[in-house]
This record gives C-alpha cells, sequence and structure tokens, in this order.
C-alpha cells in the first residue's frame, strides 16, 4: 500500500469530501441557500448550520491530510488493534442511537425530550456516572433549548 494511503490520510481525505459535498449540497439547494432568514431580522436561515458544519468538516479534513502526508506512512490506518475494535464497536452504537434518535424524532415531534434521552443513551454508553449523566443531560438539553428554541427561534418540527 501506498505511503500516502496511511495515516490520518484517508479519514482526513474522507471528511474533506463530506464537508464539500455538504456545503456543495446546501448552496445549490432552493430552499438551504438561505443563510439569514427574512423573518424577524436576524435568524439564521435554513443554510446557515449546515455551511458552518461543511466548512469545518473541509477545515478539519484538510488538517488530517496534511498530517497524514506528514507521518510518511509511518502509521498503518487499516491495522486494527483491539483498541480501534473497541472504538469502532463504540462509534456503531452511537450512530445506532442517532439514527434511533432521528426516528423518534420523525414520529414524536418531541426534540427536546428526546435530546435529553440520547444525552442519557450517551453517557451511559461511556460509562459515566450517574449523576454525571443526569447532571450533563440537564444542562446540554437545557443549553439546546434556550440558545436554538428560544435564542434562534428554531422549531425543531419535522
Amino acid at each position: 500500500m501506498k505511503k500516502s494511503l496511511k495515516g490520518d490520510f484517508i479519514p482526513g481525505l474522507v471528511g474533506l469530501i463530506f464537508g464539500l459535498a455538504v456545503v456543495i449540497l446546501t448552496l445549490t439547494g432552493n430552499d438551504m441557500a438561505i443563510l439569514i432568514a427574512k423573518r424577524r431580522g436576524s435568524v439564521p436561515g435554513p443554510g446557515f448550520f449546515p455551511i458552518i458544519c461543511g466548512v469545518l468538516m473541509i477545515l478539519f479534513g484538510l488538517a488530517l491530510v496534511i498530517r497524514g502526508l506528514r507521518q510518511n506512512g509511518t502509521v498503518n490506518y487499516f491495522d486494527m488493534t483491539d483498541e480501534m475494535k473497541s472504538n469502532a464497536k463504540i462509534a456503531l452504537l452511537v450512530l445506532s442511537g442517532l439514527i434511533v434518535f432521528m426516528i423518534l424524532w420523525k414520529l414524536t415531534n418531541y426534540f427536546i425530550p428526546l435530546v435529553f434521552v440520547f444525552a442519557i443513551y450517551l453517557n451511559l454508553l461511556f460509562k459515566r456516572s450517574w449523576l454525571f449523566t443526569i447532571i450533563f443531560s440537564v444542562i446540554l438539553t437545557a443549553f439546546i433549548y434556550f440558545l436554538f428554541v428560544r435564542g434562534f427561534s428554531v422549531t425543531f418540527k419535522v
């Protein structure tokens, strides 16, 4: 395998391509290209947060590509250690939980309560204490509620 295909080059390239796709699809979409909504003056439009996330993905992907090239093939990305297998299992469980979260949100329209439940799920998955889990979940849910619902007037209806 080529030296450039080892290390952080591959995940960086995936992140870079994903970020570019998000930015391109957002800017070319009819509804999503609006970055600042016309109602209430200065609330973000539907394309605001996807553009921010896409640009961040591009920047972090580019940083990983550069880091992968600097590693000069010293790290083999495809060499699965026990730690990587454990991390992959956790990543799949997080992704599965996110899919369930999205499905339940679509079916019930209860975004804020589902954020609380999902935060509890994640903390249990990462083996946090119950005290930390409850405090973190309450603070995260309140932060999302006050920032998006109260601050930016974002409605989470599907």
